[in-house]
């Protein structure tokens, strides 16, 4: 009999982290496997992120009024567990809320909203999933909302949507809300990308959020802009901070306007599951997404539970169950600590089959994996 961790990341527009564990369970069960099963459900900050850290924190959901990315009055969760809040951006900005697209009008006031009804519940701590963002305002509206106010050359207050930032010109804190000092923020962020530039925030996302080629040019030279202006009224170099191109560059908002930290955001999931102690007695690691490629290389959750596993005195073998692999990557992958892959597409399928069958191709692929352990 073999111990196993079940710690699935979503297959992204077909199954959920849950749903993943589910299926495996099932398998085991119906199929009289011997094996034991611990299941967890992850997320790296996108897709699923507010449901992973609600089971590892045992917290409760507070549904609150804000507002969406572009401007229409929503009722959105956050995490509330303890002194801890967890606020899923994409609850009120993100791509999936709309179909509308008008990425020079959309704005991250939501977010600032929700952080203000977490302050009213006096936790210390708040921790922010970047993933799946429409915006790219670098976080102006969430501060907006936190009381920066933003001003043009003749000292007037600019409405901060990506669309007016040329004409901001100077930061006044005055309004600020006090609490913001009393509590350490963390960003959960799964990317690399700067600010601006040719890996920034507009130039490699905006594009997914329906910008224009004139639009990236205009958005690229805005972030580039309101990192002067943040370097000169508050003392923050944040132009070339990895990572702080996340989100529409609410990263680099987070890190001006909150002083917040960026972290991994699997890094962040696995110590609040308490992983290293979790899968101390496990044989098999079975996790997996969507996609094993190029980009999860770069910390996402396969390649970061990969390489948590690999730095603990007893690792597990880990084996990623996906949708696809990108196989010219398979040394990187097993350089990366992966034990073994397996696609769970059978046969020539288009996106669409492959999404229709993936419960039934995930079946098939536990059951010939577990008759092998």
């Amino acid at each position: 009999m073999a111990c196993i961790l079940v710690i699935p990341d979503s297959f992204k527009g077909s199954l959920s982290s849950n749903e993943i564990c589910s299926i495996i369970k099932e398998v085991v069960v119906k199929g009289n496997f011997p094996h034991q099963l611990i299941l967890r459900s992850v997320a790296d900050g996108g897709e699923g992120s507010l449901e992973a850290m609600a089971q590892a924190l045992d917290g409760d959901f507070i549904n609150v009024s804000c507002t969406n990315h572009l401007g229409s009055p929503i009722t959105a969760p956050f995490l509330h567990s303890k002194d801890t809040a967890v606020i899923e951006l994409a609850r009120t900005a993100g791509l999936n809320l709309e179909s509308r697209r008008d990425i020079l009008r959309s704005s991250t006031k939501g977010v600032g909203e929700q952080i203000k009804h977490a302050l009213d519940l006096n936790v210390k701590r708040i921790i922010i999933c970047l993933g799946g963002s429409a915006t790219n305002d670098m976080g102006l509206g969430m501060a907006h909302a936190l009381g920066y106010r933003f001003l043009d050359k003749n000292g007037a207050l600019v409405d901060p949507l990506p669309v007016n930032i040329p004409s901001i010109c100077s930061i006044d804190t005055k309004d600020v809300d006090s609490r913001l000092s009393k509590v350490s923020f963390t960003c959960m962020c799964d990317v690399d990308n700067t600010l601006f530039g040719d890996n920034g925030a507009a130039r490699i996302f905006a594009p997914q959020k329906g910008a224009n080629c004139e639009q990236i040019d205009f958005l690229d030279r805005a972030l580039e802009h309101m990192s002067l202006v943040v370097s000169i009224f508050l003392g923050k170099n944040i132009a070339q901070i990895k990572g702080s191109g996340a989100a529409g560059g609410t990263a680099a908002g987070a890190i001006a306007f909150l002083s917040a930290s960026l972290k991994k955001g699997i890094d962040i999931v696995l110590d609040s599951i308490d992983f290293d102690n979790l899968s101390s007695n496990c044989d098999y690691i079975f996790t997996g997404e969507g996609c094993l490629d190029k980009q999860s290389l770069s910390g996402k959750v396969v390649i970061g539970i990969a390489q948590r596993n690999a730095l603990l005195k007893n690792p597990s073998k880990v084996v990623a169950i996906v949708g696809s692999v990108d196989d010219s990557l398979q040394d990187e992958f097993i350089k990366r600590g992966i034990y073994a892959v397996f696609p769970v597409i059978r046969g020539p399928s288009t996106l669409e089959e492959a999404i229709l069958e993936s419960r039934n191709n995930l079946k098939a692929t536990v059951y010939n994996l577990l008759k092998f352990i």
